[in-house]
């Protein structure tokens, strides 16, 4: 078994952040959570990068760290994944 959750745990994780989200984010995290839950309903692997990439910019920010603008990069080791 992996460690990866199950699928209906990490739905239901994406489910709550993407609800934190909504509540507490920008407004344009709030709108770029909004597109991928739009682009979820066309394919279930939607990409996060532009919501996560607004997250990573608006945290780096808050803490006066650099700016960074390199693409976020996934790492996928496991079933599935090869």
């Amino acid at each position: 078994m992996s460690g990866r959750p199950a699928k209906g745990e990490a739905a239901r994780k994406v489910e709550h952040a993407i609800s934190i989200i909504q509540l507490l984010g920008t407004r344009e995290q709030i709108r770029l959570s909004g597109v991928f839950m739009e682009a979820m309903k066309g394919q279930p692997n939607a990409k996060l990068d532009p919501l996560l990439g607004e997250l990573r910019a608006d945290l780096r920010r808050e803490i006066d760290l650099e700016e960074i603008t390199d693409d976020i990069v996934w790492l996928r080791i496991g079933d599935g994944y090869e």
